[in-house]
């Protein structure tokens, strides 16, 4: 009833119940709604896709359900929130209209059906997407892969969808279009049905990308030898793949990795000793390769203070190195 409201923020209560309201059309002013983590549950009206000036969404973290209404001509929204809940349906066409979006997080629904890559191409301000967890397959049009950047994007989050129609030029790989991204920070495409190799432009990217996630898709060839210095990644994930010959010795410039998992792969060479000096190296996980041979670094003291996880099962290994990792205090 007070339409002069600018603001609702009701963020991190416990409320429940629904918003079912024919009075949110009422409020032409409102510039934010903040509805996060709640118990709330039924429908989103649609006319709260209608508000003339509403620039922040944020629904994330409730129970609403049923499908998305397609959204008015809201000029002026840049972060559209609607993670962790259980909308269905397809995602309304209009959303790629919305020319000042820069945070759009959709992830952990139930939405189905395609789009184009393109479509989210048109969102030129954005930068951070998160559209993982969902049953959504997203159409790569090469015809126009020339424009295919996101030169703001910081986030990138794919995972468990179902990426189809990779230009033939990369043999079926990921795009080297994806390297055309300055200020990407995370890169999660995990879960998906990717393969070729890596591109070596992305590798090189690693002075500014924090996470790099490929596992579970169909990735071979070999890791690229070009990690910069300095690097600045935090954790490399390429777990099941068939990814092929040695360690890259550049890998040791990585000095800020925390969780290096390569497990699941054919990697064929001797324990990465070369990753000795990182020494923010929580997790270890390289089980079920071809590694063969001693493991001579874990003789002397080891700089991996705060290894938490080691796995190298599965591996051709030489055996006698309980008293090894007994002496590290690790399992």
């Amino acid at each position: 009833m007070a339409k002069h409201l600018t603001i609702i923020n009701l963020s991190y209560n416990q409320l429940t119940g629904q918003i079912n309201s024919s009075h949110w059309e009422n409020l032409a002013n409102m510039v934010k709604l903040d509805l996060r983590h709640n118990l709330l549950d039924g429908t989103i009206p649609p006319s709260v896709f209608s508000l003339p000036l509403l620039q922040k969404l944020q629904l994330s973290n409730n129970h609403f359900s049923g499908q998305l209404p397609e959204f008015g001509n809201i000029c002026t929204l840049y972060n559209l929130e609607l993670s962790s809940n259980s909308l269905e349906g397809p995602i309304p066409m209009s959303i790629f209209n919305l020319q000042e979006l820069r945070i759009l997080s959709l992830s952990s629904n139930n939405f189905t059906g395609s789009f184009l890559l393109n479509d989210i191409l048109q969102l030129k301000n954005l930068s951070s997407l998160d559209l993982s967890c969902n049953s959504l397959s997203i159409n790569y049009n090469h015809t126009n892969s020339s424009h295919s950047s996101f030169p703001k994007i910081t986030t990138l989050k794919l995972a468990s969808g179902n990426l189809r129609r990779i230009p033939k030029q990369v043999n079926g790989s990921i795009p080297e279009s994806r390297c055309n991204k300055p200020y990407l920070q995370v890169l999660d495409l995990s879960n998906n049905s990717l393969s070729g190799p890596i591109p070596q432009c992305l590798t090189a990217m690693s002075w500014t990308l924090a996470v790099l996630n490929l596992r579970g898709n169909k990735i071979s060839g070999t890791l690229p030898d070009n990690f910069p210095q300095p690097c600045s990644l935090q954790t490399l994930d390429l777990n099941g793949n068939v990814i092929g010959s040695q360690f890259p010795k550049s890998l040791a410039n990585c000095t800020m990795l925390e969780v290096l998992n390569l497990g699941n792969n054919q990697i064929t060479d001797v324990f990465p000793c070369l990753l000795k000096s990182i020494s923010s190296l929580h997790v270890l996980v390289l089980h079920c390769n071809k590694l063969y041979d001693r493991i001579e670094c874990l003789k002397t003291n080891s700089a991996w203070t705060k290894l938490q996880i080691i796995n190298i099962a599965r591996n051709n290994l030489l055996a006698k190195y309980q008293e090894v990792f007994r002496k590290h205090g690790k399992q």
